[in-house]
């Protein structure tokens, strides 16, 4: 990762136009289904989406997440008072809960028939997409850990977990490969209930042997959590990866 690219250039090293043109393709079709619920169908709220529009309400969430406002209502977020005119300054708070609120990331049309593949299928493109920029645009260094993490979400999820242990306790969790240096996640595999792993696969060699893809042969030293310790990974890692647990 060129160590001068600035915040845009960085964001877009990840979120590619192919990504972007996918979530404003899928957004504009929501916006359109629900557009048909409303007797004014040329309110100004209801308009298809620009992709200006839809780089400023990535910048507003950037935003909110850089200044610790990510857990904060919406209503102080366009509370003057409260943050300033930062967020009022881009798009009025009708809109922005309109734009989240029809903000998706797959076709819905075909949804069904690919969640009988995997659970992931309202994300799945364009997390791997995410997944393919963060290991291409990124050079490990010499130690990465394999662990997993509860990211916190309260929203609507078959396969949210709760676990009373973490600091977050409702979530979705991923495990993850992380470079030690800097925290960078290099790769990463949600979990989404039964079925994440295939049948007849040990869950930590399912874990450990696709994420380590991009690192193999390359002797870097990689650290696991007690839940991925399996000791025939040895042999496997032997020779490409040095093992620490």
């Amino acid at each position: 990762l060129a160590k001068s690219a600035y915040t845009k250039e960085c964001f877009k090293l990840f979120f590619i136009d192919e990504l972007i043109n996918l979530v404003f393709i899928y957004t504009n079709q929501d916006i359109q289904r629900q557009r048909e619920n409303y007797k004014n169908k040329t309110s100004a709220n209801l308009s298809d989406l620009t992709l200006s529009e839809l780089n400023a309400l990535f910048g507003l969430l950037i935003l909110a997440a850089a200044l610790k406002n990510n857990h904060l209502t919406t209503n102080l977020l366009f509370d003057s008072s409260f943050c300033g005119n930062r967020y009022r300054a881009t798009m009025s708070e009708k809109i922005f809960c309109f734009l989240i609120n029809c903000l998706r990331f797959d076709d819905r049309t075909t949804r069904l028939q690919r969640k009988t593949k995997t659970k992931l299928a309202p994300v799945s493109v364009v997390w791997d997409i995410l997944m393919i920029n963060c290991k291409n645009n990124y050079k490990p260094s010499s130690y990465v850990t394999i662990d997993e993490q509860l990211v916190g979400f309260r929203g609507r999820c078959p396969f949210r977990m709760y676990i009373p242990s973490k600091p977050t306790r409702y979530g979705i969790k991923i495990v993850m490969m992380c470079d030690n240096a800097t925290k960078y996640v290099i790769d990463s595999i949600p979990y989404s209930g039964k079925g994440t792993v295939p049948n007849g696969q040990v869950a930590a060699d399912f874990y450990v042997k696709n994420l380590v893809k991009s690192i193999k042969g390359s002797n870097r030293n990689l650290t696991e959590d007690n839940f991925l310790q399996i000791y025939h990974l040895f042999n496997h890692f032997y020779m490409t990866i040095n093992l620490r647990l």
